[in-house]
């Protein structure tokens, strides 16, 4: 049976959310079963997309973990408090790792002041930020 998906309001243009790939809308979906009701709105998140290429290119933190038999996610967490106490939250950028090519598709991202939330994220091997090649393959 298939899914009718309706793309999420938090769909930015270039992620793998917005064109619909399963296993972006899977993980989205499991990220919105996570949050907290006090975090911010889905609705918002678009009023943050701008944060997610400095998220990307300049993260605090990167973790790469397996999702299921084969799938490499890699996330890239900036914390936004670090920069500014105006800003307390952190943005979260979601990736599918090529063990071929070491390149990665962006399959969705979100802004979140739910630390619970962001330890989710910060699970399997955490890679060094220095060490990471990161090219405009996302």
């Amino acid at each position: 049976m298939t899914k009718n998906f309706t793309r999420p309001e938090a769909a930015i243009d270039g992620d793998a959310l917005f064109q619909d790939l399963p296993l972006a809308v899977g993980l989205y979906d499991a990220m919105l079963s996570l949050r907290t009701q006090d975090d911010i709105n889905p609705s918002e998140f678009q009023n943050y997309a701008e944060n997610r290429e400095v998220s990307i290119e300049e993260p605090t933190e990167i973790w790469r973990s397996m999702s299921g038999e084969q799938d490499i996610l890699v996330s890239f967490i900036k914390d936004y408090s670090l920069d500014s106490p105006t800003k307390q939250f952190w943005y979260i950028a979601v990736t599918l790792e090529d063990s071929e090519t070491q390149s990665h598709t962006l399959l969705f991202s979100f802004p979140t002041q739910d630390k619970n939330l962001v330890q989710r994220y910060q699970n399997g091997e955490q890679l060094n930020v220095e060490d990471v090649e990161r090219e405009d393959s996302h």
